[in-house]
């Protein structure tokens, strides 16, 4: 776990320190930074060099225009000899623009010589540039859109199921004729036979015009 200011960083240009650490950065050396930004840091060394299995401390040194911070510098204290340590840091907020902001690794351990051998990378450097300016937020436009409905005329098919369907009405109700009976004659007799009646309403007719015949006779003066 990286730890802030660890004592170490002003034994780096101590005589005898060798500048033999790989160091890599994100973002590259000589990019311009702006307050805020975040620098990552990687630094490799050979494990061969050292002797134990875990190095007294590895460290990242911060310098802003060639003074030390201890505030944005960090490392770790003890270190296990696997040749790798990552640190990042971030540009702080107050630094000018125009400034430059630079860092260097330091490792420190027993290399078979003596027991705080030590070894340095490249000083790796950024200028830095003035603080993005924050424009006002956009302005976020409403588009209202108006759909219009257009009736669509009934196709054949719409058309031929409606002459199917029958329309729903309730029928007609007409009244059911009247049957009306015949006229008949009164029947006399208990006689049921029709031609046996008929023949005797011909006799009866026939004696009433004889009958009739006869008076007309003797009124005659």
């Amino acid at each position: 776990m990286a730890l802030p200011s660890i004592y170490g960083c002003e034994n780096s240009d101590i005589p005898g320190t060798r500048r033999v650490l790989h160091k890599e950065t994100t973002p590259p050396e000589g990019t311009t930074v702006h307050p805020g930004d975040e620098i990552v840091v990687e630094i490799t060394w050979s494990v061969a060099d050292w002797i134990a299995p875990d190095l007294h401390k590895a460290l990242d040194c911060v310098y802003i225009d060639n003074r030390y911070v201890a505030q944005l510098s960090g490392g770790e204290r003890p270190t296990p000899n696997d040749g790798h340590f990552a640190y990042r840091y971030v540009v702080p907020a107050d630094v000018r623009p125009g400034s430059t902001i630079c860092d260097q690794g330091f490792v420190s351990g027993p290399n078979g010589e003596e027991e705080y051998g030590r070894e340095v990378s490249n000083l790796v450097c950024f200028p830095v540039g003035p603080t993005p300016s924050v424009g006002p937020p956009p302005v976020e436009r409403t588009t209202t859109t108006t759909t219009t409905m257009v009736e669509q005329p009934p196709t054949e098919q719409s058309n031929r199921y409606d002459q199917q369907v029958p329309p729903d009405t309730q029928p007609v109700s007409r009244p059911a004729p009247v049957v009306r009976a015949r006229d008949e004659l009164p029947r006399t007799g208990g006689d049921s036979n029709p031609a046996r009646l008929a023949a005797g309403a011909l006799t009866l007719a026939l004696l009433c015009r004889t009958g009739t015949r006869r008076r007309s006779r003797l009124r005659r003066p």
